[in-house]
């Protein structure tokens, strides 16, 4: 559990050195960048993603720290941070909030009744904006791949038919 302090602690350093926007131009990103790299694996292990501290070479030779926390858990934190922020950044956080939620094709909503075919769990929300359990996506995606293996099999096949000069 994260203490509010840290969480005020978090928010003050990301009002000065992160960054909130729409990577892909709908995916909620947080990124901080800085050289005190005790500082950046901090926010990491707060922010729940100490994988993902990644280090690169400054012009100065001097190392460079950045984290990003993407999708889901960047809606999470925007929403957590945004009533301890500046003007412009809590301006920025709802822009992005909004083209988040706003989104048709995000990926994940939460739905507690069952779909159409009875299957319990999250829905989420197929490329034509319809939502779907996890299930039935998987059953769609299996009959999708079988129909393309047939195609490529009969594609092949009247390949080797049309070499041997015979149909």
């Amino acid at each position: 559990m994260v203490k509010t302090l840290d969480i005020a602690w978090l928010a003050g350093l990301l009002e000065g050195e992160g960054s909130f926007y729409l990577s892909r131009g709908t995916n909620p990103t947080i990124t901080l960048g800085m050289t005190d790299e005790d500082v950046v694996r901090r926010v990491a292990l707060l922010m729940g993603v100490d994988q993902h501290v990644y280090r690169q070479q400054l012009g100065s030779g001097k190392p460079f720290f950045r984290i990003a926390i993407l999708g889901s858990k960047a809606h999470a934190w925007m929403m957590t941070l945004a009533c301890l922020m500046g003007k412009r950044r809590k301006e920025k956080i709802f822009e992005c909030l909004r083209s988040y939620m706003n989104n048709p094709r995000r990926r994940t909503r939460s739905v507690s009744d069952p779909c159409i075919h009875g299957h319990e769990g999250r829905m989420i929300v197929d490329k034509r904006g319809t939502a779907i359990c996890r299930t039935c996506s998987n059953q769609r995606s299996l009959v999708f791949m079988r129909k393309k293996r047939s195609a490529v099999k009969m594609a092949k096949e009247k390949e080797v038919k049309g070499s041997h000069g015979y149909n």
